[in-house]
């Protein structure tokens, strides 16, 4: 599935992507004009500002509106004026449970994938980190490094009559 302004690809797990779908069929869908940032470019003699960033005086970056159809939910005004963490916090007090940070649910669905052995680089590129360094941070806490260490050794219980002599019985006699 690929994300609305097309910056990004995403994949969705199948049973969150039918969730989705069968959301927006009961209850319609949505339309929204976002702002896609256009590329750096150099001013022009005279520019206005208007809807347009500038850096250092000489480049510039133009936002532009575009339209967003067939949403499955509306994009709530907290939500587009970067209240999410507030939003959150509110939602787990609602429903009694312990609040949680924002970029908590990332970490959470980052060590998840990494546990349940998506590789590194799929992890990476699902979640938009740009350096191997920023995904592998996450990589280092999962227990991922440890994770069926011990599956190929080469140790074997002996049947009782195989016991030697020597063995002494942690058990008792």
């Amino acid at each position: 599935m690929t994300s609305v302004l097309g910056s990004k690809t995403i994949e969705l797990n199948p049973m969150l992507k039918k969730f989705l779908l069968e959301l927006r069929e009961k209850h319609g869908s949505f339309e929204e004009v976002m702002w896609k940032w256009g590329e750096w470019r150099k001013a022009k003699a005279g520019e206005q500002i208007g809807t347009k960033i500038y850096q250092g005086g000489e480049r510039i970056r133009d936002k532009i509106p575009v339209k967003v159809e067939n949403l499955v939910l509306p994009r709530h005004n907290e939500w587009k004026n970067g209240m999410q963490a507030q939003v959150l916090r509110r939602f787990c007090v609602s429903i009694g449970v312990t609040s949680v940070k924002f970029h908590d649910l990332r970490a959470s669905l980052i060590t998840n994938l990494l546990e349940n052995g998506t590789g590194i680089s799929k992890v990476m590129k699902q979640v938009g980190h740009s350096k191997m360094a920023t995904t592998d941070q996450y990589h280092r806490l999962s227990v991922v490094n440890v994770k069926g260490a011990t599956k190929h050794t080469s140790f074997e219980i002996p049947e009782e009559e195989d016991t030697p002599d020597n063995v002494i019985s942690i058990f008792g006699a």
